[in-house]
């Protein structure tokens, strides 16, 4: 209903206020949506603390566009003193949030739930060479703990060896003992 008052859209007629009222009833209820669309009414009226509250509410939550946001906030020294350091660690939530959504890590993930630990490896292998950290641990992982040495063999066609002793040099050194893999192991293979 926020959404249709701050539009107009419809026989709705537009009315921030309202707008205003409804995003504060969804927000109250932890609804990260209504608090990133406070976060923007509060800016447009040059409310930066207000506003940024309510993008560090959302980004509590993982919504992308809070901490979108928030990384502009930063990068521009909004209301605050500019940080570099800061922005470009929001940028990468952002960029790594949406990423996934073109990667092979949501393939990867469920290979590795259905215990299809050998496909897993083929899907974090190519996330990992797109520069996922998390990859290039769960790579290390499956190698280490999962994959049978004849079954890796077997499964890595020839033309990709090359590849695949890169993607492992970068696993081992950059894995560490209390960085876990992001999918849980229900049984060995």
């Amino acid at each position: 209903m926020g959404t249709l008052h701050i539009l107009g859209a419809g026989d709705i007629p537009k009315d921030t206020g309202k707008a205003l009222q409804y995003f504060k009833s969804s927000a109250e209820q932890n609804y990260p949506p209504a608090q990133v669309s406070i976060a923007k009414m509060y800016l447009e009226q040059n409310e930066i603390m207000i506003a940024t509250r309510y993008f560090e509410l959302a980004a509590r939550q993982g919504a992308i566009e809070a901490f979108y946001y928030l990384a502009e906030l930063n990068h521009r020294g909004v209301g605050r003193e500019k940080s570099c350091g800061i922005a470009a660690a929001y940028y990468k939530i952002v960029a790594e949030k949406v990423e996934i959504l073109h990667s092979t890590l949501g393939d990867a993930f469920r290979a590795a739930e259905g215990e299809r630990f050998t496909e897993a490896l083929v899907y974090y292998m190519f996330a990992a060479e797109q520069g996922y950290e998390s990859a290039q641990a769960n790579v290390a992982y499956l190698i280490d703990k999962c994959i049978p040495p004849f079954l890796l063999l077997a499964s890595i066609p020839a033309a990709d060896w090359l590849s695949c002793c890169w993607v492992l040099i970068i696993s081992t050194n950059t894995r560490t003992p209390d960085y876990p893999p992001v999918f849980k192991q229900t049984s060995q293979p």
